[in-house]
């Protein structure tokens, strides 16, 4: 066992050998140092390191309580300081545990025993004291910083943006927001399983320490979103170049367990001032221009205001979604789906609409992405099909049978009641499930594979429809088109909207068709801007098409009449292809 190291300091001789003498006739190890003065003390201090000090009241002209105090202040650690003296005044005694000493002994009344007894006390007293600070430090990380990856947490990332925000008002300071979010975490949570998940964010989490400079804050906010806080970047290009280079980085694939796994992140930029003036604006839209990025071909999105003095701002918008549903402002507008064969309506699509009574009508870019960020998006895909599948009872009440074609959120089909509510939501209105169709985007599928796939096949047996939205722009392998009990393929309007014959566009519709009939599923040519393309469109293979040209989004009584219109003019089905096209055509125009 080590040497006790004590450090005795008296000015007089006489009491440091009394001292000496008494700590020798101890039963424990210790090894004693002597100084005469307060200066003498403070020399060995800073060359030595001592468990405990037996110091005198009176050091000359000083006091054993200024050598505490000078303890306090140098040393950084808890140290005992056992005062031993000859004053009997109990003021003296007050006064030195009040500065920090941890006993008070009288020389008068000295014993070994005592001695003892004192200096494994504060011995003690000093373990308690580190195992007290190491418990506050874990705390404190804990409260502060993430376990998993090592980087600051929500907590202080935005305290930092605040500290960040008040530093700018003093002296002018600019900085920059990145908002990150990984693209494909929950498939490797499904896939591979949450431990693989946890590696990836460990990594990721590494990864970003190593590009941080020391002015710079990287945190991760929770699950698999993370931010940035880029102190003195007072441009777009300087915040795009450390974009591009966490792009860069956070690309690179994590080896887990001898597979090599490429999640890639998506990031949202926003620049103080010229983007926000408080920490709710700047992250309000760096958090819109990181979901931009999610559907844009880049890694990053730069924040680009788009508000006129009319327009409304997605954040106000958003922090009233709730009101939509509880004031149920919320309405649907209808679409119709023709035959390209014979022009002849066969459904239409549910397209809703927020008649808000804050700000006014509103299109779904303006709320949709907002709720698809929140805890919303559950209960607002339900009431949308619960509106859509009332009027497909009223409608068929009125001897009108029409297919209705709903939009599923990709968040909705972690919902393990998905198919249930949906069912319970036909049978209660008396409707046939193969009347309604779901329609669910390919990045839908890519995000929430293995819950997508069980969720749709429970629909699918029940005898719903399900539909592969906006094809063409994501990233759908024939592997998810084969795994999927897809009934329908809608090819998006990119390549429709300008369709030429010969054209490339032609080609992919050709394709695509060429596809889908392998797969056995209809195909819908949506985005139609020309109804002159529409006789190409069923030459190239699309069975059904939707877009401005043939009709506007429109309430359910303009439909019906809409559909009125049309009916005495629909060609026979035994019509010649371009006859039929060219009717469908001028019908359409009514």
């Amino acid at each position: 066992m080590r040497a006790i190291n004590l450090l005795i300091v008296d000015d007089d001789d006489v009491d440091r050998e009394r001292l000496r003498r008494l700590l020798q006739r101890l039963e424990i190890n210790v090894s004693i140092t002597e100084a005469g003065s307060i200066a003498e003390a403070r020399a060995h201090l800073q060359r030595s390191e001592f468990d405990c000090a037996l110091v005198d009241y009176r050091l000359g002209d000083a006091t054993g309580t200024d050598l505490v105090r000078l303890i306090k202040s140098e040393l950084g650690r808890p140290f005992p300081v056992i005062m031993v003296t000859g004053i009997g005044d109990e003021r003296v005694a007050v006064e030195a545990m009040r500065e920090g000493v941890y006993d008070y002994l009288s020389k008068a009344q000295l014993r070994p025993q005592q001695i003892k007894n004192a200096i494994e006390g504060s011995l003690r007293w000093v373990q308690l004291e580190t195992e007290l600070a190491e418990t506050q430090e874990r705390l404190m990380r804990l409260s502060m910083f993430d376990s998993l990856t090592g980087l600051p947490n929500r907590n202080l990332f935005f305290d930092r943006l605040e500290q960040a925000l008040r530093a700018s008002g003093r002296g002018g300071a600019t900085f920059a927001l990145l908002m990150m979010d990984l693209n494909l975490f929950k498939e490797v949570n499904d896939t591979l399983g949450h431990e693989a998940g946890d590696k990836v964010l460990a990594e990721f989490g590494h990864r970003l320490q190593q590009l941080s400079r020391k002015s710079d804050t990287y945190a991760r906010l929770g699950g698999d979103e993370f931010a940035g806080l880029l102190m003195g970047t007072d441009s777009v290009a300087g915040a795009v170049a450390v974009a591009e280079k966490v792009g860069r980085a956070l690309r690179a694939p994590v080896a887990i367990e001898g597979d090599l796994v490429a999640v890639g992140v998506s990031i949202g930029i926003a620049l103080f001032p010229a983007h926000g003036a408080d920490a709710r604006t700047l992250l309000a839209n760096a958090d819109q221009s990181m979901y931009e990025a999610k559907r844009s071909s880049k890694n990053y999105k730069v924040f680009t205001s788009r508000t006129s003095p009319g327009e409304t701002n997605p954040f106000l918008v958003s922090s009233h979604l709730g009101e939509a549903l509880d004031r149920k402002e919320l309405f649907l507008h209808y679409q119709p789906k023709v035959s390209l064969q014979t022009g002849e309506l066969v459904g239409v699509e549910a397209l809703v609409r927020w008649q808000s009574h804050r700000f006014g009508l509103l299109a779904p870019s303006d709320f949709i992405p907002a709720a698809e960020r929140s805890s919303l998006i559950n209960p607002m895909t339900y009431a949308i099909l619960d509106m859509a599948l009332e009027q497909s009872r009223l409608w068929r009440d009125d001897g009108v049978e029409l297919s209705m074609a709903v939009n599923l959120s990709a968040r909705v089909l972690d919902d393990e009641r998905l198919a249930e509510r949906v069912v319970d939501a036909l049978s209660s209105r008396g409707l046939k499930p193969e009347t309604l169709m779901l329609e669910i985007t390919e990045t839908a599928l890519m995000t929430s594979p293995t819950h997508a796939r069980d969720a749709l096949h429970a629909l699918r047996e029940a005898g719903v429809g399900i539909s592969i939205d906006d094809f063409g722009t994501g990233y759908t392998s024939l592997k998810y088109l084969r795994d999927f009990p897809i009934s329908e393929i809608k090819i998006d309007r990119l390549f429709i909207s300008s369709l030429k014959c010969e054209s490339r566009d032609a080609s992919i519709v050709r394709s695509i068709s060429a596809l889908s009939d392998g797969f056995d599923v209809d195909l819908v040519a949506e985005g139609i801007e020309s109804l002159e393309c529409c006789p190409l469109l069923y030459e190239l293979g699309c069975d059904f098409g939707q877009g401005f040209s043939i009709a506007y989004p429109m309430p359910a009584d303009d439909l019906i009449a809409w559909r009125s219109g049309r009916a005495s003019l629909m060609p026979s089905s035994g019509a010649k292809l371009r006859s039929a096209a060219r009717l469908a055509l001028q019908t359409s125009k009514g």
